[in-house]
């Protein structure tokens, strides 16, 4: 969780002015009886024109644009998302788009008791198939209050990937049952509790096994931080602690926190890449290093994202023989949210540790306020069994409650349903 809080947005009017000219194909979709929500773009070349957008989903359904290219890569429009993100020079082409989605649900949120969240704030997604079943780790509170812990949810068995049938895992009482105890780790983790969870499977060079971990940050004292990374790993019964973080600051850069850790096993290392800084502070710097064991020997922590980019979580996923990589771009300075604030998908022949490696990133979801999300932050992201393309990121929101106090947000979890096409992100375009 590590307590990211962006300033929400206001629900405001948009005018969208584009250089455009029609396509001389119908749009990929069909008028339904669904709500729908009329557009006008002005354009003196071509007059008026009307984009009918599917709402909820925001998907471009009545007629296709081409669109000069830009330098600069950017949703249309920071209040109303376009389903298709054309790559590279922006030019959509029905044919490619028929049958793609992009659509949000809302999981879990403590106030909403459809969520069946019954009051408890879960967040910070890591999703993970084990034996053939799909669980969320996730990090929140007892009600909202205390320290913070890692919690989770799963599907039934065998069920497939989907953003619907999720259930907490609680014990006998109703509460929500913790992942694992503080038997070892409550000198670094107890007071200032556990956050953003990071699932992975990697070889073990000193046991000669591979073993299944969750990385998180632990705080000693407060749950604003500092943070050091550490982990629970499974020993075939249950998660379990241990007595020291694995990870801990030890460059200027770093301002004395490390945080948000995602990791892959590759090529026989641990690969993480992590955030270090402070939010409060308004500087944040996406780091990178590596282990041959995920404990000891890390490489020299390098810079991966410098703090103007306000890079804040980089999830990476195999995928054939290529990665993908999904991250968010916060903002917690004052005023409103710059657009580039949001999600972002790029594309890489392996996991780099340079961000110069990976191809040209594109915006997937802005910061508009959607009521129970807004500025989404910590993805989480596999891909659907049978349709290559889809896929499945969970990432965490917030919004803004009348309560008093120093901090009037909700913490929300919710999943974005879209496609990926690989030749779209491609690096060799």
């Amino acid at each position: 969780m590590a307590f990211y809080s962006p300033i929400c947005q206001k629900q405001r009017d948009y005018s969208i002015e584009i250089a455009a000219q029609r396509t001389s194909k119908p749009c990929c979709g069909e008028r339904s009886d669904q709500l729908w929500r009329l557009l006008t773009y002005p354009w003196p070349r071509i007059g008026t024109q009307h984009l009918r957008v599917h709402w909820p989903t925001r998907e471009l359904t009545a007629s296709h644009l081409s669109f000069a290219r830009k330098s600069g890569r950017r949703s249309v429009d920071p209040g109303v998302e376009l389903a298709h993100y054309c790559y590279p020079g922006m030019r959509a082409n029905p044919a490619r788009h028929m049958g793609s989605s992009k659509s949000e649900v809302k999981i879990f949120d403590p106030r909403d008791p459809s969520t069946v969240s019954s009051g408890d704030e879960l967040a910070d997604p890591s999703l993970v198939n084990r034996g053939g079943q799909w669980w969320l780790y996730l990090a929140g509170q007892q009600h909202g209050h205390g320290a913070t812990d890692i919690y989770s949810a799963s599907l039934a068995p065998a069920a497939p990937l989907s953003p619907h049938g999720w259930e907490i895992s609680r014990g006998i009482s109703g509460q929500l049952a913790a992942v694992a105890g503080r038997s070892l780790s409550s000198e670094w983790d107890g007071k200032g509790g556990r956050h953003c969870p990071s699932y992975v499977k990697g070889f073990d060079p000193h046991k000669g096994v591979w073993v299944e971990r969750i990385y998180y940050a632990g705080a000693a004292e407060n749950l604003w931080g500092p943070y050091r990374i550490g982990y629970l790993e499974w020993d075939g019964e249950k998660w379990a602690d241990q007595s020291q973080p694995v990870f801990v600051p030890n460059e200027d850069w770093e301002r004395g926190s490390v945080y948000e850790p995602n990791l892959i096993y590759h090529n026989n290392k641990w690969k993480m890449w992590y955030v270090a800084g402070s939010n409060y502070e308004d500087y944040l710097v996406q780091g990178y290093a590596e282990s041959e064991d995920g404990t000891t020997g890390w490489s020299t922590h390098a810079i991966f994202a410098p703090p103007e980019m306000k890079m804040f979580d980089f999830c990476v996923h195999q995928r054939g023989k290529e990665f993908d990589a999904i991250f968010a771009r916060v903002w917690v300075g004052g005023g409103d949210a710059p657009p580039e604030t949001g999600l972002w998908w790029s594309r890489a022949p392996k996991p780099a540790s340079a961000f110069s490696e990976w191809s040209e990133p594109i915006q997937i979801m802005t910061a508009a306020d959607r009521g129970w999300h807004s500025g989404p932050w910590k993805p989480s992201f596999q891909f659907h069994e049978e349709l290559k393309d889809r896929a499945f990121v969970f990432f965490d929101g917030l919004y803004r409650t009348s309560d008093p106090g120093p901090f009037p947000f909700v913490f929300t979890l919710g999943c974005l349903e879209i496609d990926l096409p690989v030749h779209l992100g491609s690096v060799n375009e």
